[in-house]
């Protein structure tokens, strides 16, 4: 073949896919930062979170993990200001978190933000892991998996035996036990409702993990009988056709979706927005 239709196939060979795959994320687009969320979501901001601290050697790395994991820890006592303190949110005691898809950061928020929470409540505080098919809190924590929610559903198990108290004070888990039925049916019932009926008066804020909205529908029936949902946004990874997707289905199940936590903000671009305000030595 002549030298320039073969440079000519080349060029196409190797342009083709990538003008496709660029024409893809440009309409499938990743969520960049918390204005596109309410320009075209159309839903409210309630906080961002900054990425975990990436951990290295030496003395500058240590530096720079603890000025990072300071200012994550602030962003996440920052989203538990903003649901605890605004009138319009008081009457909010269980709480969803959710997500549009897997890998969004919906149980590192809820992980996080009922730690937060215990550590200034003055009554005990309950993390429930909905996510029955793939389960995350027991490994956070270091607990069995089981028994835990789907055998209190079941009646296997009483909530008292199921939940474990935490190293951290205030902050208790029922972990999401050992699933040998679909969801659905442990969860199309009345015994979720009836067991967050059940310690309302024990805990003063109940957290639930729910599975991803546009994976497992299993997770609107966790929404709709939360007080409230907030779903979880991952800096370039969230597509905002999912999050609209996500809310939709949320609205028609009935659920009371009050915004959206964006997480996985660089700490450097964190901190060029709002400031470092870290605690003196002494």
């Amino acid at each position: 073949f002549p030298l320039p239709e073969m440079l000519a196939a080349l060029c196409l060979s190797i342009g083709l896919p990538f003008g496709a795959a660029v024409g893809f994320e440009w309409t499938a687009k990743r969520v960049n930062n918390v204005d596109e969320i309410q320009e075209q979501v159309g839903v409210d901001v309630i906080g961002e979170i900054v990425a975990l601290p990436r951990f290295g050697m030496g003395h500058q790395a240590m530096k720079r993990n603890l000025a990072s994991r300071q200012l994550f820890e602030e962003s996440v006592d920052g989203l538990r200001t903003s649901l605890v303190l605004p009138d319009s949110l008081r009457q909010i005691q269980v709480l969803a978190i959710a997500s549009a898809v897997s890998s969004e950061g919906k149980t590192s928020v809820a992980t996080e933000l009922a730690i937060s929470i215990a550590r200034t409540a003055t009554k005990p505080v309950l993390l429930i892991d909905g996510d029955l098919r793939a389960p995350d809190i027991h490994r956070l924590f270091d607990i069995d998996a089981s028994p835990g929610l789907a055998e209190v559903l079941t009646g296997k198990i009483g909530f008292n035996a199921a939940m474990r108290k935490t190293d951290i004070p205030q902050l208790h888990t029922l972990p999401a036990g050992m699933l040998d039925t679909s969801p659905h049916r442990l969860l199309h019932n009345q015994e979720f409702p009836k067991l967050l009926d059940d310690v309302r008066d024990r805990y003063a804020y109940i957290i639930v993990d729910t599975p991803p909205i546009l994976a497992a529908s299993e997770s609107l029936v966790l929404a709709k009988h939360a007080d409230a949902t907030l779903v979880c946004a991952m800096r370039d990874r969230t597509r905002l056709t999912h999050m609209k997707r996500a809310f939709e289905r949320l609205n028609s199940a009935g659920a009371n979706s009050i915004g959206v936590v964006m997480s996985g903000l660089p700490a450097r671009s964190y901190a060029s927005r709002y400031g470092s305000y870290s605690y003196s030595k002494a």
